[in-house]
This record gives structure tokens, sequence and C-alpha cells, in this order.
């Protein structure tokens, strides 16, 4: 049985002491693992110490990695794992440093979403660097029964573009945009607003911003009016936490119960500011969800 405790400061998610993911994990610890994550929406794994490899290795177990649109978002020799921070040379874009310093759910713009999201804390500045998580599903289980029956059956639409409406990209980011999009790689694409989860079968707010442009069926202004407002208590102090990242630890992210935002920061000028986390984006089902995993997509238009 895992050893679990609640995460201080913070009104969802769990911590696991005790475990090695560098070890090849028994699959009823795997399987606890996802339940816990499924039920708690965030479990941090602590005092890991594992290469690049392993990491994977640990990851593959959970789901399929998923390589990022955007080429310059890859680490070298490790397209699976994404290098977030402020001390590679491509940090000194501002509009990729802190491309992700808005409130959005990992990769809402592909038709088959991102389900898991992993941090391992590589470095961790002194001051800021926190990533900020919001519990969607706590958020939609307050909502009044008028609300949800309003929002029930509805799709969202989802673009990549959406989250660059308002925001200056740099040349070279708007250009890998403008590739992916060209290449076919980042269409507009459709999500149930409150839907299922695939193992659990409980209901969440999903991609309620960030990404989202509209509403089915629906005029602008009311669908622009419903998501703000959706947003707008989603984002209530009382279901967010902000994660002052521990070098070691591994953050595991349930991304269809959360929301999640990154802090700004400058490019580093030294080991007291500076921020590297290794992140790595799984789709389809953890090896101990196969046969018991039941996403909910709406039909093709």
């Amino acid at each position: 049985m895992l050893d679990t405790r609640p995460i201080e400061d913070s009104p969802f998610g769990i911590e696991v002491v005790g475990i090695d993911v560098s070890e090849n994990l028994p699959a009823e610890t795997i399987a606890e693992l996802v339940r816990e994550l499924h039920d708690h929406r965030v479990v941090i794994l602590k005092n890991q110490s594992v290469d690049k490899q392993g990491y994977l290795s640990f990851a593959r177990r959970l789901g399929r990695p998923d390589i990022h649109a955007l080429t310059y978002a890859r680490l070298p020799d490790y397209p699976e794992i994404e290098p977030i921070g402020n001390v590679n040379n491509k940090d000194r874009e501002t509009s990729i440093r802190n491309g992700a310093v808005y409130w959005h759910t990992e990769h809402a713009y592909e038709a088959n979403p991102v389900n898991t999201l992993l941090f391992y804390a590589q470095q961790v500045p002194q001051v800021g660097g926190e990533t900020w998580l919001a519990d969607m599903r706590t958020a939609f289980e307050d909502l009044d029964e008028e609300m949800k029956r309003r929002i029930d059956g509805l799709i969202v639409k989802h673009d990549f573009c959406a989250a660059r409406r308002n925001r200056d990209g740099s040349e070279f980011k708007n250009s890998a945009i403008n590739a992916a999009r060209d290449a076919g790689r980042l269409p507009p694409v459709r999500h149930y607003l409150s839907p299922p989860h695939p193992a659990t079968g409980r209901k969440s707010l999903y991609a309620v911003t960030g990404f989202t442009y509209g509403i089915e069926g629906m005029e602008d202004t009311e669908a622009n009016a419903l998501l703000a407002e959706l947003e707008a208590h989603a984002l209530n102090p009382k279901y967010l936490y902000a994660r002052k990242h521990v070098v070691g630890d591994i953050l595991v992210l349930d991304t269809l119960q959360t929301l999640h935002r990154g802090t700004a920061l400058d490019f580093t000028t030294g080991p007291h500011d500076a921020r590297l986390l290794w992140n790595i984006a799984l789709k389809g089902a953890p090896e101990s969800c196969v046969g018991n995993w039941h996403p909910c997509e709406p039909e093709p238009a």
C-alpha cells in the first residue's frame, strides 16, 4: 500500500513517499498510483532520482508519451520530454519562456487530448517559478443543478491559436506555430464541456479556458459569456494550489480534471533563479486501465 499524505496548503492532491520510480515497480503499485491520481487529481512523488530514460520508462506505464507539435519544445534525443524553464537557449525568447503563463489544459487543442502530465523538477529558483493548479472536478460538483443541466452535452471548440490571441509572440515562435498548423498538426477540434472521466465516470469541467473559442450551436456572445462565467467559478481561490516545485519531486497531474498555468520568469542569471522541469505529456490508458478506459468524445461533425 502506498504511503500517502495530503499536500500541505492545497485543497486537493496527495504526496507519495517511499517509492522509487527508477525501479521496475510492481503492477499493483502502478495500479494503486493510478487510482490515487484519478481520485485526487494530483500526486507528487517525493525524492526521486532517475535519468531521462528511466523517467520515460516510468511514464510509459501511465500512458503513451506524446510528442509536442512544435519541434523546439522537444529535448534532443528524448523528443517525448519537454524541457520547461529559463535555462536553455530557446528560453531567451520571452514568448517561449513564459509561453504557458495562462490557464489552460494540456493539448486540449488536439482531438485525442493529453490525460496525464508529469513535471520532474531539475532546477528550482529560490523565489517564484510556481505551477498553479485548479481542481475542475470539485468546481463542477459545486455547480448548481440548473447549470449542470445547461452545460450537459455542450461541445466546446478549441484551437491552439486561440491561446495566441492578445498575446504577442516572437517571430521564431509564431513561425513554428504556423508551420505546425500548415502541416495539419494543429487543426481546430471539439470536446465536451463536462465529460465523464474515462476511468471513473465522474464528471469535471474540461478546458473552460486556454484554447477555447466557442460552443457549437450557440451564438458567440452567449458562448463567450457562459465560458467566462464558468472560468470565473473554476478559478475561485478555494479550488487553487500554487505548487512550489522541489528538486527531485515528480508532480503527476490528471489533466482531464484540472487546469494549470506557469509563472512568469526572467531568463536565468545563475543557480539561484534557474528553473528547469522535464515534462512528459501522456495519452491513452495507463497499463492498469486497459480494458476499463472509455473516453467520451463528440462524434465527428
